[in-house]
Protein backbone atom coordinates (compact mmCIF):
# COMPACT_ATOMS: atom_id res chain seq x y z
CA UNK A 1 0.00 0.00 0.00
CA UNK A 2 2.56 2.53 0.85
CA UNK A 3 4.86 1.88 -2.61
CA UNK A 4 1.35 2.71 -4.65
CA UNK A 5 0.94 6.10 -2.58
CA UNK A 6 4.33 6.71 -3.58
CA UNK A 7 4.75 6.04 -7.23
CA UNK A 8 1.12 7.51 -7.69
CA UNK A 9 2.81 10.88 -6.08
CA UNK A 10 6.14 10.65 -7.93
CA UNK A 11 3.59 10.56 -11.30
CA UNK A 12 1.37 13.50 -9.94
CA UNK A 13 4.21 14.82 -9.53
CA UNK A 14 6.28 14.45 -13.13
CA UNK A 15 3.40 14.04 -15.13
CA UNK A 16 2.74 18.20 -15.40
CA UNK A 17 5.84 19.16 -16.61
CA UNK A 18 5.63 17.83 -20.65
CA UNK A 19 2.43 19.92 -20.68
CA UNK A 20 4.29 23.00 -18.82
CA UNK A 21 6.61 22.91 -21.79
CA UNK A 22 3.45 22.89 -24.16
CA UNK A 23 2.22 25.61 -22.15
CA UNK A 24 5.48 27.77 -22.22
CA UNK A 25 5.48 27.28 -26.15
CA UNK A 26 2.27 28.69 -26.13
CA UNK A 27 2.53 31.77 -23.50
CA UNK A 28 5.68 32.47 -25.38
CA UNK A 29 3.69 32.91 -29.14
CA UNK A 30 1.52 34.98 -27.52
CA UNK A 31 4.50 37.62 -26.47
CA UNK A 32 5.67 36.99 -30.10
CA UNK A 33 8.80 35.04 -28.07
CA UNK A 34 10.02 33.44 -31.26
CA UNK A 35 12.75 31.43 -32.04
CA UNK A 36 12.52 31.32 -35.46
CA UNK A 37 10.55 33.65 -38.21
CA UNK A 38 9.84 32.69 -41.61
CA UNK A 39 8.05 32.45 -44.54
CA UNK A 40 5.94 29.59 -46.02
CA UNK A 41 3.41 28.37 -48.29
CA UNK A 42 -0.23 28.67 -47.22
CA UNK A 43 -3.97 29.47 -48.59
CA UNK A 44 -6.82 30.70 -46.59
CA UNK A 45 -9.73 29.99 -48.77
CA UNK A 46 -10.50 26.69 -50.96
CA UNK A 47 -9.36 26.66 -53.99
CA UNK A 48 -7.09 29.05 -53.69
CA UNK A 49 -3.39 28.67 -55.06
CA UNK A 50 -0.61 28.80 -52.14
CA UNK A 51 0.73 31.85 -51.52
CA UNK A 52 2.52 33.43 -48.87
CA UNK A 53 2.29 33.68 -45.33
CA UNK A 54 4.46 34.73 -42.30
CA UNK A 55 4.95 32.44 -39.69
CA UNK A 56 6.89 32.51 -35.94
CA UNK A 57 7.28 29.52 -34.03
CA UNK A 58 7.81 29.15 -30.36
CA UNK A 59 9.79 26.28 -29.25
CA UNK A 60 10.83 23.28 -26.20
CA UNK A 61 13.34 20.95 -25.68
CA UNK A 62 10.66 18.64 -25.91
CA UNK A 63 9.56 18.77 -29.19
CA UNK A 64 6.50 20.63 -28.77
CA UNK A 65 5.79 24.46 -30.67
CA UNK A 66 3.65 26.77 -31.49
CA UNK A 67 3.66 29.02 -34.10
CA UNK A 68 1.78 31.93 -35.53
CA UNK A 69 0.60 31.97 -38.69
CA UNK A 70 -0.05 35.41 -40.57
CA UNK A 71 -1.73 35.96 -43.58
CA UNK A 72 -1.47 38.71 -46.11
CA UNK A 73 -4.99 40.40 -45.12
CA UNK A 74 -3.65 40.21 -41.63
CA UNK A 75 -5.81 37.03 -40.06
CA UNK A 76 -3.61 35.07 -37.80
CA UNK A 77 -3.92 31.60 -36.55
CA UNK A 78 -2.10 29.28 -33.72
CA UNK A 79 -0.84 25.90 -34.80
CA UNK A 80 -0.18 23.95 -31.91
CA UNK A 81 2.52 20.87 -32.07
CA UNK A 82 3.40 17.98 -29.46
CA UNK A 83 6.15 15.53 -29.12
CA UNK A 84 6.85 16.40 -33.11
CA UNK A 85 3.08 16.07 -34.65
CA UNK A 86 0.78 18.44 -35.05
CA UNK A 87 -2.22 18.66 -32.76
CA UNK A 88 -4.85 21.34 -33.14
CA UNK A 89 -5.39 24.92 -34.12
CA UNK A 90 -6.96 27.81 -32.31
CA UNK A 91 -10.36 28.62 -32.71
CA UNK A 92 -10.81 31.98 -35.00
CA UNK A 93 -13.79 33.80 -36.03
CA UNK A 94 -13.70 31.97 -39.51
CA UNK A 95 -13.83 28.45 -38.40
CA UNK A 96 -13.35 26.25 -34.72
CA UNK A 97 -10.28 24.88 -35.94
CA UNK A 98 -11.05 21.04 -35.03
CA UNK A 99 -12.09 20.13 -38.85
CA UNK A 100 -8.26 19.21 -39.54
CA UNK A 101 -6.00 17.26 -41.76
CA UNK A 102 -2.05 16.70 -41.64
CA UNK A 103 0.91 14.48 -43.32
CA UNK A 104 4.17 14.97 -43.38
CA UNK A 105 5.70 14.51 -46.51
CA UNK A 106 9.32 15.45 -47.96
CA UNK A 107 10.27 16.97 -44.52
CA UNK A 108 7.15 19.31 -44.79
CA UNK A 109 4.17 19.36 -42.65
CA UNK A 110 1.05 19.22 -44.69
CA UNK A 111 -1.51 21.00 -42.91
CA UNK A 112 -5.43 21.76 -43.38
CA UNK A 113 -7.42 23.53 -40.76
CA UNK A 114 -11.41 24.56 -41.57
CA UNK A 115 -10.73 26.25 -45.04
CA UNK A 116 -6.93 27.08 -44.83
CA UNK A 117 -3.77 25.15 -45.96
CA UNK A 118 -0.47 25.65 -44.46
CA UNK A 119 3.10 23.92 -45.63
CA UNK A 120 5.32 24.09 -42.88
CA UNK A 121 9.12 22.68 -43.21
CA UNK A 122 10.02 20.10 -40.17
CA UNK A 123 13.30 21.75 -39.29
CA UNK A 124 11.38 25.29 -39.03
CA UNK A 125 9.21 23.60 -36.42
CA UNK A 126 11.26 21.82 -34.30
CA UNK A 127 15.11 22.89 -35.64
CA UNK A 128 18.14 20.88 -36.51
Amino acid sequence: MQLSKISLSVFLLLWPLDTLAQDDTKARARIRDYDEKATINCAQEVGEALGTCEIGVARSAEGHATAVVTFPNGFARQLYFRAGAFTNASATMSGSGSDTDWQVQDGNHLIRVDDQRYVIPDQLLFGE
